[in-house]
């Protein structure tokens, strides 16, 4: 909106000095500065949601991180994943170092919920690339227990929206080979390895 009314003012501007537009001259300087005062409304519009959107994020993150404290302490914070293979008898563990409670608190709170609730309980992984393993309460192979799982996701408002409210990414910790994370589009509840 911003982006069109300031192209409106700008043609206006532009014109003033080389032909007539509908009426004289007083008329095109009131359009422009009815215009100027509709882009100004919409910038201070633009501003204040943009600092409310900050003060909710910030809100969310510091009730986060207070709950990660009170439930599993100051970390550093562990989870092992289980892995069952159908092909063997063997299972197989996994432990994911979680990131800095201070750096992505609402992450780790997500992620940490979902764990807590079991919510990955009878999920799979794929091999989504050589490098890449993708995790999560799908199952590829069961049609009736991804059905079930997904059902679950829907009730606990975590598809088909994902499960964080926003994203949050720290250039200190780079989604190199190695590391876990949620999906940057959908956020949850999958992750890659």
């Amino acid at each position: 909106r911003n982006k069109n009314l300031a192209e409106e003012v700008k043609k206006l501007k532009n014109n003033s000095g080389h032909q007539r537009v509908d009426g004289n001259v007083e008329e095109m300087e009131g359009k422009i500065a009815e215009l100027e005062q509709k882009l100004d409304e919409s910038q201070f519009e633009v501003e204040y949601w943009r600092d409310k959107n900050e003060m909710m994020i910030n809100k969310i993150q510091f009730r986060n991180r207070k709950e990660v404290l009170e439930r599993y302490g100051p970390g550093p914070h562990h989870v092992e994943l289980a892995i069952h293979f159908p092909t063997t008898k063997t299972n197989e563990k996994i432990t994911l170092r979680l990131y800095s409670l201070d750096t992505m608190p609402h992450t780790i709170h997500t992620f940490l919920t979902l764990i807590d609730r079991q919510h990955y309980n009878r999920g799979s992984f794929l091999s989504l690339r050589p490098h890449v393993l993708v995790a999560g309460p799908v199952d590829m192979h069961d049609v009736e227990n991804n059905r079930q799982l997904e059902q679950k996701m829907k009730r606990e408002g975590y598809f088909p929206d994902g499960a964080l409210l926003f994203n949050e990414y720290s250039g200190e910790f780079p989604h190199v080979v190695g590391t876990a994370g949620f999906n940057e589009e959908m956020g949850g509840p999958v992750f890659y390895v």
